[in-house]
């Protein structure tokens, strides 16, 4: 945790540093359950930098390397860890639009293209591919995580 920073931040054990850049791995700790209230309240701040009309982006906007866990690639795992989190520490209307765009998303793709992909371009709603990898269809976690989703906005 880095008070300074407002987040729970990655730790690089070589060069005994901590990294700013803000990515959903912030919310790890309070999907697990580790972050004080107060953490919590500060980490949920981070959706203003990672949350876009159709869902949350890996990680903040710096167009660092195009790779698959960066912006503005949404990911299903982790809209799960990040709406889980939400959940635990009582921000559920946080969650359930979360919840929303991630499943408007995948709809919406799935109404176009007859498929669910691994990721998606959260600020146009299009599948997202990167030159890092060939994006594949039909993932069990983008099925399950919408499911749970759905589950949730009953």
């Amino acid at each position: 945790w880095d008070g300074k920073l407002g987040m729970f931040c990655d730790y690089n054990f070589v060069t005994r540093t901590r990294s700013d850049y803000v990515s959903v791995a912030a919310f790890y700790p309070l999907y697990v359950g580790l972050a004080t209230p107060e953490q919590a309240a500060r980490t949920r701040e981070l959706l203003a930098k990672l949350e876009f009309e159709h869902g949350l982006a890996s990680s903040e906007n710096r167009n660092l390397r195009n790779l698959q866990w960066d912006y503005p690639h949404g990911w299903a795992p982790l809209h799960y860890i990040a709406i889980s989190g939400l959940v635990r520490y009582g921000y559920a209307a946080d969650a359930k639009r979360l919840a929303a765009k991630y499943c408007t998303t995948l709809e919406t793709a799935f109404a176009k293209t007859g498929e669910l992909w691994e990721k998606y371009d959260v600020t146009t709603g299009e599948v997202s591919v990167c030159k890092e990898s060939k994006t594949p269809t039909m993932l069990g976690w983008t099925a399950g995580v919408y499911l749970w989703c759905k589950e949730l906005l009953k």
